[in-house]
């Protein structure tokens, strides 16, 4: 059952007017209360709250005295409407696929808002790559988004995502083995060579599972590729660029000496080394990357950090995977803050449920 919100206003409701609706606690997206849970009670659109990024409508629901208890609780809750349909699907070689990001991504600048992410692992999505893909969605108002992968993700926090989030296309493609004749065995480097053949193709946007976007791109859509530093070389974690661009053919000749043995080489250290050769072909940022890998636990986890001034932080999940684990939008600390600001549009949010 659908409420249409566009007003602050509030009603008397009964049980059966919560019935089959399922709501959403966004100070915990993960839990999921379907409406025959709620009780007699009333419920307040609290116009402050109605629109914190991507949420489209926010109730204020107030479950009714229980016997053990004379307290009301007050949850903020989204309205879930179950979709239909999973998202589309298209061969990587499809020519229907490149006819949709056409139509669809048609731009005047040089990168499109085509956003990428690269899965080669059958996995329940983490709540950190939900709130991943949700900043996406959110900074950069992308005109796809899609997901090259065997398999997609999922677990409560895909099915949440994908009611939240339109325009998703599932991109199947197999996890590349070789290149060049070269074999390409680590998932991490298929991931690598993947990302950089969709780059290539269609041009836009590739994050990782892992990367928070915090603040609008548009300032760079105009360059042909945008890539950041990241402890003396370029991260791959993150990037930009146009579809067909001269560094990405040169980027992906390199491997013609991959070596699956060498683990950020092809990716992060011989593009860099490109660079150097053509300066001219690559607009460098310091603010994808920063704090990198080496000091984000001092200067990032463990004390206070302005992310308002980076374009998005890398949260390195593989090294982190203990914090990342946590209720991350419960924390006080900087990892708390932008999941917040990410699903809220506010920092402070459900800090009367942080620990």
């Amino acid at each position: 059952m659908k409420i249409d919100v566009t007003t602050s206003w509030a009603f008397d409701v009964n049980k059966e007017l919560f019935n089959g609706m399922t709501v959403v606690d966004l100070c915990d997206p993960a839990r999921i209360f379907i409406g025959k849970q709620w009780a007699t009670g009333w419920v307040l659109v609290d116009t402050a709250l109605r629109e914190p990024g991507p949420f489209k409508r926010l109730l204020t629901a107030q479950k009714s005295r229980s016997r053990e208890s004379s307290q009301s609780t007050a949850e903020i809750a989204y309205e879930w409407v179950k979709r239909d349909s999973p998202p589309a699907m298209y061969d990587y070689n499809d020519t229907c696929l490149a006819r949709v990001v056409a139509s669809k991504c048609h731009t005047d600048h040089a990168i499109p808002k085509l956003v990428h992410f690269v899965n080669f692992r059958r996995r329940e999505l983490p709540f950190y790559s939900f709130v991943s893909i949700v900043s996406a969605f959110r900074v950069v108002q992308p005109c796809l988004i899609l997901f090259h992968a065997d398999y997609l993700p999922y677990g409560n926090h895909w099915e949440l995502l994908v009611q939240m989030v339109p325009e998703v296309i599932h991109v199947l493609r197999k996890a590349p083995n070789s290149i060049f004749g070269r074999p390409v065995h680590v998932v991490e480097h298929q991931s690598d060579v993947a990302r950089l053949e969709a780059m290539s193709k269609f041009g836009g946007i590739y994050s990782d599972f892992d990367y928070v976007l915090l603040n609008p791109l548009d300032d760079l859509l105009h360059h042909n590729v945008v890539m950041g530093m990241e402890s003396g070389r370029f991260g791959n974690g993150f990037y930009m660029g146009q579809p067909g661009a001269t560094f990405f053919k040169y980027w992906y000749d390199s491997y013609h000496t991959f070596n699956d043995g060498d683990w950020a080489g092809h990716s992060c250290a011989v593009p860099y080394e490109i660079f150097k050769k053509h300066p001219n072909l690559v607009h460098v940022v310091n603010t994808f990357h920063e704090p990198n890998w080496s000091i984000i636990h001092t200067d990032f986890y463990t004390k206070p950090f302005n992310w308002t001034k980076v374009y998005g932080i890398h949260l390195y999940s593989k090294l982190f995977s203990g914090i990342l684990n946590r209720k991350l939008e419960t924390l006080k600390s900087s990892v708390g803050e932008i999941t917040r600001y990410t699903l809220f549009g506010n920092s402070q949010a459900c800090l009367n449920k942080t620990h």
